[in-house]
């Protein structure tokens, strides 16, 4: 691939190469998680990955780091915690929630 593209004197050749190993190894990673939480859509992936970066975080706090509605936060923090993804660890007034290990 890579003479192809010396050859030619054109990196568009190794440009296509590299966006397409690069949506195929995207495509491996999310392929676990769509089967885990049954086709889980964006809001949910992103309140997933915030939630790994900042533990103990609050919903409060990942609808205004995220600028999603409180509403959709708890919806989607339901879902995860149906699904077994995550956790609520401590009192309601000062607790957060977490990954589940």
């Amino acid at each position: 691939m890579n003479e192809k593209s010396t050859q030619n004197a054109d990196c568009g050749v190794f440009i296509d190469f590299m966006l397409g190993e690069i949506m195929r190894t995207l495509h491996a990673h999310t392929q676990p998680m769509r089967r885990k939480f049954g086709g889980v859509n964006g809001g949910v992936n992103e309140v997933l990955m915030y939630i790994r970066k900042h533990p103990a975080c609050r919903a409060s706090g990942i609808a205004e780091a995220l600028g999603i509605p409180l509403r959709s936060v708890q919806r989607h923090l339901a879902m995860l915690k149906n699904n077994g993804a995550i956790e609520f660890r401590g009192a309601s007034k000062n607790g957060g929630y977490w990954l589940k290990k």
